[in-house]
């Protein structure tokens, strides 16, 4: 018998991704008719324990990897099938991060009868917080069409499902596999792209639907710190993913600029994103500036001579004015909440959730988390209530919020909240929640 959709999701210990996953998110999965692999290379039983115990109603499984392996090794394994226990129409490789609401699922539920070869998820989508983002759904025939405006959304792990019986069938797994996986770091780290962007050509008509989503459809866990390349990010980016994107065939147009679009939507397209990000842990150096010279402008518009003088700062001014913005919002906070006996978190997604955190490590109380328009069920997080801003109207007395979110959405609920209290009765600052943020994931690296 086919089945409709497999969701295969390479793991590796983060146990406790997959027990948030398994407790919050897999009832409205397997609601849907998607089945659950996942592909574990830790060396320990650290994740199989948390999986083990949902793996005995067929519909969940799990399979040990070698944790020798590269993770796109891993990811050619699965679209070959390794480890299906059943035929599948769809293939959705995903990361051990990524979430999606029931709304969502239902949106991807309907486009699998269409037949689509690629259908691509976009939740790092710039507008995604359109509330009519369904219109910029697009479905697309030809490939450099699809290559032009996809190639962001290809690069995650979570933003592709393929048609099994199109794009996984009768392919020649020997010339990818020695083409993108032996060729060395360069290619490898990439090796999924290269690969849906070559045999999307092999195929005689081709259909691809692109679907963007807002945060509340489709996000990344909060849980979640960085990605496993976060240490050999410019390596990876500089060389891996132009290299990737040079060599792709000729049909391919404006190669440059996609590539550019490509890391400055999802990394970088200020020079201070790139000193507070990069510079502090020394990722990006005089040295890295050097050694990527002639590829800078094919990941960045930001000027060379901006790029050079930023490798120049001192890692310690970069330190110091974190720590001088992290001291003047800590004062900030500390004088909303000894004025109000109430504090609202505004944001129930990753912000709050670091907030959350940072509450707890430095004793400090607060009430709820207050959101524009509640999910279906959250009526908790983080162990507090989770209101709706139209439930809290009618009794605004003595509270103090808290702006805990992040991206387009922040000055919209700034706003949102000045319409109701003074401004003395919001804390509002980006430069103390990036701060905080940095230090809840280096701590989170750490951990690992």
């Amino acid at each position: 018998m086919v089945r409709e959709i497999a969701l295969c999701i390479p793991i590796y210990k983060t146990d406790y991704l997959a027990h948030e996953f398994l407790v919050n998110y897999s009832k409205s999965y397997l609601e849907m008719g998607i089945d659950i692999y996942y592909y574990d290379s830790t060396p320990d039983d650290s994740v199989k324990s948390v999986i083990d115990k949902w793996v005995d109603n067929d519909r969940i499984f799990y399979l040990r990897m070698d944790s020798k392996l590269h993770l796109s090794e891993k990811v050619f394994k699965i679209y070959q099938g390794y480890g299906l226990q059943y035929e599948y129409q769809y293939i959705w490789l995903c990361n051990d991060g990524i979430r999606c609401s029931k709304m969502a699922l239902e949106t991807i539920s309907l486009q699998l009868a269409e037949n689509y070869d690629f259908i691509v998820l976009d939740p790092l989508s710039t507008s995604r917080t359109d509330q009519n983002i369904e219109k910029n759904q697009k479905v697309f025939y030809s490939q450099s069409e699809f290559f032009d405006k996809c190639l962001v959304a290809t690069r995650l792990y979570g933003g592709t499902i393929l048609n099994a019986r199109t794009m996984l069938a009768g392919v020649d797994w020997e010339r990818y596999e020695s083409a993108y996986l032996k060729q060395g770091e360069t290619m490898i780290w990439h090796a999924h792209m290269s690969f849906y962007f070559h045999r999307i050509l092999e195929l005689e008509t081709f259909s691809a639907v692109y679907l963007p989503f807002r945060s509340d459809g489709m996000r990344i866990s909060e849980l979640k710190a960085d990605s496993q390349w976060t240490n050999g990010f410019f390596f990876v980016l500089c060389e891996g993913l132009v290299q990737t994107i040079r060599e792709l065939p000729d049909c391919y147009l404006n190669k440059q600029t996609i590539c550019v679009r490509n890391t400055e939507e999802l990394y970088f397209d200020r020079l201070s994103t790139l000193i507070r990000a990069y510079r502090r842990d020394n990722r990006y150096s005089l040295k890295v500036f050097l050694h990527y010279f002639q590829v800078w402008d094919w990941v960045t518009s930001i000027p060379r001579w901006q790029l050079f003088l930023a490798a120049l700062v001192p890692k310690w001014t970069v330190s110091a004015i974190g720590a001088y913005h992290k001291r003047m919002g800590q004062r900030k906070l500390e004088k909303l909440c000894r004025t109000h006996s109430r504090i609202i978190l505004y944001g129930a997604g990753g912000c709050g959730y670091v907030y959350s955190d940072y509450f707890k490590k430095m004793g400090m109380d607060y009430e709820a988390f207050c959101v524009t328009r509640r999910k279906p069920g959250k009526f908790q997080y983080c162990g507090h209530p989770v209101y709706e801003l139209e439930e809290l109207k009618s009794n605004l007395n003595n509270v103090g919020f808290i702006v805990a979110v992040g991206g387009n959405s922040t000055g919209v609920v700034f706003q949102n909240l000045l319409a109701l209290v003074d401004r003395k009765d919001i804390f509002f600052e980006p430069k103390f929640q990036a701060e905080i943020r940095y230090e809840w994931a280096r701590e989170k690296r750490k951990s690992r």
